[in-house]
């Protein structure tokens, strides 16, 4: 699990869900797996690509990648 420190840094990184947000899931960025939740609340299914709009600890709150965040 990722550090507290610089996750703010996360923020427009692109990442790939591992476990199917509804709308609280699993997803990679970089080499890192993260806790995230769906932005708008909606399920989003594992292996599609998802962007970062916040970060609130250590939960990415993320959208699919092709919103324009």
């Amino acid at each position: 699990m990722p550090g507290v420190g610089s996750n703010q840094s996360l923020i427009g990184k692109t990442g790939e869900v591992t476990r199917i947000l509804a709308p609280r899931g699993v997803v990679r960025v970089a080499s890192d797996t993260w806790t995230a939740i769906s932005a708008d609340g909606e399920p989003i299914e594992a292996g599609v690509e998802v962007m970062v709009i916040d970060v609130q600890g250590l939960v990415l709150t993320v959208a699919r990648s092709e919103y324009p965040y």
